[in-house]
């Protein structure tokens, strides 16, 4: 992958709350941009020369979207509301909690870092 598309990507897997764009969605927005592209004149089309089709688009950034979630041990639930089906990827809160936890600098309340005070 180029990284002049780093942000589509991006884009395409971080919306809708985190649990990326449908396949509906993503055709349309490969649509859209293919057509903003042929519609600037430039000799580079990174999108478009490297993605040919919109199904292309959708199997690039679903591998993408599990190579940036695999690592980080997300799992996704499907939750119904209203009939409909959203995918939304979680992790276990004491995983959130530990990794918060451990990452933390002593400090005192005031935020500044605690200074030893001669006696």
């Amino acid at each position: 992958m180029q990284d002049d598309l780093s942000p589509v990507f991006t884009f395409a897997c971080t919306s809708r709350a985190g649990s990326g764009m449908s396949q509906k969605e993503l055709r349309r927005m490969y649509g859209y941009t293919k057509t903003l592209e042929a519609g600037t004149g430039a000799s580079k089309k990174p999108f478009t020369d490297t993605l040919k089709s919109a199904n292309r688009f959708v199997a690039v950034v679903r591998r993408f979207q599990r190579a940036l979630i695999a690592p980080l041990d997300w799992k996704k639930v499907v939750m119904i509301i209203d009939g409909r089906q959203y995918p939304v990827y979680v992790r276990d809160a004491i995983d959130v909690v530990q990794e918060e936890v451990m990452g933390v600098e002593l400090g005192d309340f005031a935020g500044e870092r605690m200074k030893k005070t001669p006696r």
